[in-house]
């Protein structure tokens, strides 16, 4: 009996297993996985480039038994070095056709501002080679140029040609910085920086008027010497030595910096002609169009505004240390009992070569806060200590009722003053 009962119980374990077993065997053979680490958004793009690598695997395959037409491209790159800008040109890409069948090339589209002159269908014969001309404008875009064209073929192996010309568009005016950084700055000097202003496209240009937001800054203005012209590639250019007093500075300032700069007459006809030259084209010479948000000054206007932000970071001329301080949260004293003294000491640091003729306490908020400043051994610091007598009052500072603060004077500051705010709360 006992028996019977154990062969039945294996008889039901093997019957579950099996169904199990089945059921997962199903699942695999009809759930098919998304291919791992392919977005959904991408899905349609992976599957065109599988397809894509299946053909041409096919076609290599059959090659051999078969004919077909055969692209053959040995430049898809053109650099043209250094053009002006709104400028316009042309460059032909010659491709060969080493097949046995008629090689069709049709346009698949351009960025904007590039042309396939022949933008319809074309065919090479077998054995034979043609041209494709590429045609563009550098339009207003500064420093690097890069624009593309796309011709599809009938070639099994090679489906899609991407044509691609590129180079460099001379700068009307160019800044050497986007910022001028005042560095390693000392409280009792003066900041020193410097920055070039060059041109490419003029050989000679002036800069009519200058501002700035930061009152106490002065510059100088000097000819590039020709080591830094060679550099930009430059064709003329200033160097701009800016020189901001820190007496006034305590921390951090920035600014803006403005140049109008004089076009030259020349330049703004030459701008006009080329404006109404590209209006009046023709479609049998097609023109690229132009982006208008690369516009970056009108071509035909006068002036050129150039203008940077002008930033530094003064050592502060009298700084604080100790555990127990929080940025601008000030001396955090926690929470303390009553009839109990508590002291703290901070270190407090000048810096520059002057020392302070003033530096004391000159207000304590609540009155019943003892705080001191004495000098160390060492020159330019100093103890500051803050004491809670044991007779203090239950308080919470700063609130409307109690504002915890600490006011020291020295003169080195261009305020005169230094608050520290003071934070916790005196409890029984």
């Amino acid at each position: 009996m006992i028996r019977d009962a154990f062969l039945r119980r294996i008889v039901i374990a093997l019957v579950v297993f099996g169904t199990i077993a089945t059921s997962v065997l199903a699942l695999a053979v009809t759930v098919t996985y998304k291919p791992w680490g392919v977005p959904d958004i991408q899905r349609a793009e992976y599957e065109q480039k599988v397809a894509d690598i299946k053909a041409r695997n096919e076609a290599l395959q059959t090659r051999d038994n078969s004919t077909a037409p055969r692209a053959v491209i040995e430049q898809t790159i053109y650099d043209f070095g250094m053009m002006d800008p709104l400028q316009e040109g042309t460059h032909e890409f010659v491709i060969r056709n080493d097949g046995d069948k008629l090689l069709v090339l049709t346009g698949g589209g351009t960025t904007c501002k590039c042309t396939l002159i022949k933008g319809g269908t074309q065919t090479i014969e077998p054995g034979t080679s043609s041209t494709v001309a590429l045609f563009w404008n550098t339009g207003r875009k500064r420093d690097y140029y890069e624009q593309q064209a796309i011709l599809r073929t009938n070639d099994p192996l090679l489906p899609e040609i991407k044509l691609v010309v590129r180079g460099k568009v001379r700068f009307e005016i160019g800044v050497s910085v986007a910022e001028a950084n005042f560095a390693n700055l000392q409280p009792d000097g003066d900041g020193q920086t410097e920055f070039d202003v060059y041109s490419q496209l003029f050989y000679e240009f002036d800069i009519d008027r200058i501002e700035t937001t930061l009152d106490d800054l002065t510059w100088k203005i000097e000819p590039l010497p020709s080591d830094a012209l060679t550099q930009y590639d430059a064709r003329c250019g200033y160097r701009i030595a800016l020189t901001m007093p820190l007496r006034n500075v305590d921390s951090l300032f920035n600014g803006v910096f403005r140049m109008w700069i004089n076009r030259p007459e020349e330049a703004i006809a030459a701008a006009a002609s080329n404006d109404l030259a590209t209006s009046d084209s023709s479609e049998e010479s097609p023109s690229p169009e132009i982006e208008e948000e690369e516009e970056i000054d009108d071509p035909t206007g006068a002036t050129i505004l150039r203008e940077l932000s002008v930033r530094g970071r003064v050592p502060r001329r009298l700084a604080l240390y100790g555990k127990d301080l929080n940025g601008s949260a000030g001396l955090s004293l926690g929470i303390l009992p009553t009839g109990k003294r508590y002291e703290n000491r901070l270190v407090a640091r000048t810096r520059g070569t002057t020392l302070p003729k003033v530096l004391r306490v000159a207000k304590v908020e609540p009155e019943f806060i003892q705080a001191t400043i004495t000098p160390k051994d060492r020159e330019g610091w100093y103890s500051l200590t803050v004491v809670i007598p044991e007779d203090a009052p239950m308080t919470i500072f700063n609130t409307s009722e109690s504002v915890g603060r600490i006011e020291i004077e020295c003169d080195l500051l261009p305020s005169g003053k230094m608050v520290l705010p003071l934070s916790g709360a005196i409890v029984e």
